[in-house]
């Protein structure tokens, strides 16, 4: 049997938590820093990475990934990070900004929609789809591996993009793509592969460096 030649391999991380994400506020493209705590994890991150031959670093232009990312780079020697909008969280329109219990109150038909699994557009009002989150994500993760041939790179980025990213993987609704939404600076790694640019996750939700402090 062939065997399929390495693109390259990935590292995918979910930027470490700010204090919103601890208030449980919907921060799409709201763009709080990390807390303190977010910080201590972003190093715990960046430690595990450390015996990793990364030749770049790409990241969200949102304030959390850049800090998360900052923190890899500082850590690895790794001189540049990379920003692209396209590996931007998805932008929750309306309820952006608001806690989870407000947002349920004032709009609970779009939450209840959001969990029907035939539909794959479903957007909240002035926020964006979930089929062209998915898709402009993956175009960005394809474009970051295509500048770093068969080489090791790290990207990131958000939990709902991940999860979206997830399901497509997965074969699944985008409804369910909480169910693989990874944890803040959670660790997954996959290769990807160049003759069918198909992927193979080696791991996924890796939180084994931050176990004592989450």
């Amino acid at each position: 049997m062939q065997t399929k030649s390495v693109f390259s391999r990935i590292f995918l991380i979910r930027h470490a938590p700010t204090a919103e994400n601890a208030r449980h506020i919907l921060i799409g493209r709201t763009d709080p820093p990390l807390s303190t705590a977010g910080e201590q994890l972003a190093e715990r991150v960046a430690t595990a990475l450390a015996d990793l031959s990364v030749t770049a670093i790409w990241s969200s232009p949102l304030l959390r990934a850049r800090q998360t990312a900052n923190a890899i780079a500082k850590r690895l020697a790794v001189d540049e990070v990379r920003i692209d909008e396209r590996l931007a969280e998805i932008d929750l329109g309306v309820v952006d900004g608001m806690s989870v219990w407000d947002a349920y109150d004032r709009y609970r038909p779009w939450f209840e929609a959001s969990f029907v699994e035939d539909d794959k557009d479903f957007a909240f009002p002035g926020g964006e789809c979930w089929s062209r989150a998915a898709d402009r994500f993956h175009k960005g993760l394809l474009d970051a591996a295509a500048h770093a041939f068969a080489q090791t790179i790290c990207v990131v980025t958000h939990g709902a993009v991940l999860g979206l990213f997830h399901a497509r993987l997965a074969g699944v609704p985008f409804a369910r793509f909480r169910t693989y939404q990874p944890r803040h600076a959670s660790i997954s790694e996959l290769v990807l592969h160049p003759d069918d640019c198909t992927w193979d996750i080696v791991r996924w939700n890796d939180t084994r460096h931050i176990a004592d402090l989450t």
